[in-house]
């Protein structure tokens, strides 16, 4: 063995992100994790929360292991490998392991033992069962004898009338960059600023929804902004650097606009879903008046 070999045995070795492995995996099949789930028969949630490797929006971790196998598989990837990196299953595992080897049978000479016993534990415990099942047949025929209160009108449950909460109020920011009163529509549900630093070129993206759509928008640094399920009449304003990558669950009831010029999602519709980019670099502008 080489000087050389033992210093790459001495090394640790790297921690696998199995979260961000199955998220590329999928980007790169072009899926939304709405179609993903609709093919696994899963929750969307729970997709999520895997490529997030969030184990508090999980269930056990024996579900943990099916879904993720599940997952792998359908992204043609080794899912034993994806099971025994994910955090908190490696330690389930290992423990299942451990209490399969530590469990210890019955001899022949423990139940030798057992049978060695003295004869008077058995009228014991034989006596103490007598006690028990005539406890219980007093405490049953003393409530027998009681009779039943009677339930009036005045005790009836009231009736739980729900609170009406109104639906928070829109907003919008006045100085979205090269949109003006025309391009924008009367209301909008919500804006997305990306974090960036101060005086950062970014493009101004409008989505509106004629119907209900699924929504998973990305900007150009892989930040995901925008990810949920958008209702029929609201908008969103997402402000971020270009270019944007955008997954559509319904594209026919979304309109998209860049920088105020509409874009055209024809071309890269697939039945009711489409995976595409919007803008370029030369998209981005730095903002008049801009903190």
């Amino acid at each position: 063995m080489t000087e050389r070999d033992i210093s790459d045995e001495s090394q640790p070795e790297a921690v696998v992100n199995v979260g961000q492995r199955l998220m590329q995996a999928r980007m790169a099949r072009q899926l939304t994790i709405e179609e993903v789930a609709g093919q696994l028969h899963l929750q969307v949630r729970h997709l999520d929360a895997l490529e997030q490797q969030d184990l508090s929006r999980l269930p056990g971790p024996s579900y943990i292991c099916g879904y993720l196998r599940s997952y792998a598989k359908f992204l043609n990837l080794p899912s034993n490998e994806i099971v025994e990196n994910f955090p908190g299953v490696r330690e389930h595992i290992a423990g299942v392991k451990s209490t399969v080897v530590s469990t210890k049978l019955y001899t022949p000479r423990s139940f030798d033992i057992y049978r060695a016993r003295p004869a008077w534990l058995g009228a014991v415990g034989m006596l103490a069962a007598l006690l028990l099942i005539g406890w219980l047949v007093f405490q049953m025929s003393g409530r027998s004898g009681r009779p039943e209160p009677a339930i009036t009108s005045q005790q009836a449950v009231p009736k739980v009338v729900p609170k009406v909460v109104a639906p928070p109020a829109s907003r919008i920011d006045p100085g979205a960059p090269v949109l003006d009163d025309s391009v924008l529509p009367t209301t909008v549900s919500a804006d997305v600023i990306a974090a960036l630093p101060p005086s950062t070129p970014v493009a101004a993206l409008v989505l509106e929804f004629s119907g209900d759509s699924w929504v998973e928008i990305y900007d150009a640094g892989e930040r995901r902004l925008v990810y949920e399920e958008v209702h029929a009449g609201e908008t969103r304003v997402i402000k971020g650097q270009a270019p944007f990558k955008l997954m559509l669950g319904a594209t026919k009831s979304v309109q998209v606009r860049l920088n105020g010029a509409h874009f055209d999602m024809k071309p890269h519709q697939q039945r009711e879903s489409a995976v595409f980019e919007v803008g370029s670099a030369q998209d981005n502008r730095i903002e008049s008046g801009g903190e």
